[in-house]
């Protein structure tokens, strides 16, 4: 990347992780390519893409000591042309995966409604952006992202679940229980479906046979018969 991140980030080499991380975010609201339509979209993309990789390259303090300050006066140059060739679609998603995985939601959520720009066709993109949105509070939205994962991937029983999930906390419990047997139906065997520990015991006692108590009980019972204290 030929740009100074902290220049591209309009932040002081000395800048705190969180201060990057909030230039960061005010930078890529502003510069997200969903707010510009014709030629000014491909500029937005391109400095959207600058973005991410300074904040990438800044962003982990072990890694800051490699990336030079600034020259004194410079001012930080304009972002490749969009021509130049940059990351596919599964980069992105992947860049948005480790970000959720560490829970930088607003940088997961960026990076991978710029993957569905690229490519909308894949299910797991929309399925995570679905999950981003969920983690911040936003049910509704998250909805859509899984239903479009879903028109994708008819057999997502993970994503089934989580929209399940969402049903039930809006006190839709009979739509929650139609996905739920849906994902069953799909995946038998997901862990969601596997009794409990809980319930395993209770199911055993429910079956023993009448009169036959616990284990210790039957013991008590065999040590009184051969004692005659019984």
């Amino acid at each position: 990347m030929s740009a100074n991140p902290y220049e591209l980030l309009e932040v002081s080499p000395n800048a705190t992780a969180e201060e990057i991380k909030s230039a960061y975010l005010r930078l890529a609201k502003q510069w997200h390519p969903d707010r510009f339509s014709g030629a000014e979209k491909a500029d937005a993309e391109a400095r959207f893409r600058a973005l991410n990789e300074a904040y990438t390259a800044v962003k982990d303090p072990a890694r800051r000591s490699m990336v030079p300050a600034p020259q004194a006066g410079a001012t930080a140059p304009e972002p490749a042309p969009s021509g130049t060739p940059d990351k596919s679609a599964k980069d992105w998603y992947e860049d948005a995966k480790a970000a959720f995985d560490k829970n930088d939601l607003g940088r997961a959520l960026a990076l991978v409604q710029y993957a569905i720009r690229q490519d909308s066709r894949q299910a797991s993109f929309h399925a995570l952006q679905g999950q981003a949105l969920e983690r911040m509070g936003d049910g509704r939205k998250a909805l859509k992202s899984y239903e479009a994962a879903i028109a994708l991937n008819a057999k997502d029983a993970d994503t089934i679940i989580r929209m399940a999930d969402i049903y039930q906390m809006e006190g839709m419990k009979a739509r929650a229980e139609s996905m739920l047997q849906t994902a069953k139906r799909i995946a038998p065997n997901h862990r969601r479906f596997k009794p409990t520990k809980a319930a395993v015991l209770k199911t055993k006692g429910a079956e023993a046979p009448a009169g036959q108590g616990s284990l210790a009980d039957q013991a008590k019972a065999l040590w009184g018969r051969l004692t005659g204290k019984g």
